[in-house]
């Protein structure tokens, strides 16, 4: 048995891949957009991650320092917003 590896179509640069998809253009265009959007979020939260990883290195002593203990469970002496490892407190998306 054989697989074909030929490469039989390339999107064009600038094209809308959802419309080659099969999509109508209404819809191709919100997808596109929408894709744009989340790669260019992406793109500035690792940019943003990055500056801040090479100007507030944490230590150690730091309060946002976070260690595993020997379960493997992460402590942290920072506050969080939702507590962890708290089945009986509710947070939003958590079903009961």
């Amino acid at each position: 048995m054989t697989i074909d590896t030929d490469i039989s179509h390339v999107t064009k640069p600038g094209a809308n891949l959802f419309r080659e998809l099969g999509f109508s253009a209404e819809e191709a265009k919100l997808l596109q957009a929408a894709s744009r959007k989340q790669i260019n979020d992406m793109q500035q939260l690792k940019e943003q991650l990055k500056v801040n990883q090479e100007t507030l290195p944490l230590s150690a002593g730091s309060s946002t320092a976070a260690s595993f203990s020997n379960a493997g469970s992460i402590s942290s002496s920072a506050t969080h917003p939702y507590p962890i490892n708290k089945p009986d407190i509710p947070f939003p998306g958590r079903r009961k």
